[in-house]
């Protein structure tokens, strides 16, 4: 999801977001250790969401 996207996103559905996108690089990491990933590039993409989200949620508790 874009940046630009996220930014429509209430709080409760950024943080929603945030446990989401944890779960899954959870998921990713046990899936590397058994040696089954079904596409490597899923976890770079997951934690780049996750560092925009993160960063957004910042943005908006500075700014009130």
């Amino acid at each position: 999801m874009k940046f630009i996207n996220l930014k429509d996103l209430g709080s409760a559905e950024l943080s929603q977001r945030e446990s989401v996108l944890r779960r899954e690089m959870f998921n990713i990491r046990i899936q590397k250790k058994a040696g089954n990933v079904e596409n490597p590039l899923r976890a770079r993409n997951a934690r780049r969401e996750l560092a925009r989200v993160l960063t957004l949620a910042m943005q908006r508790k500075k700014s009130s």
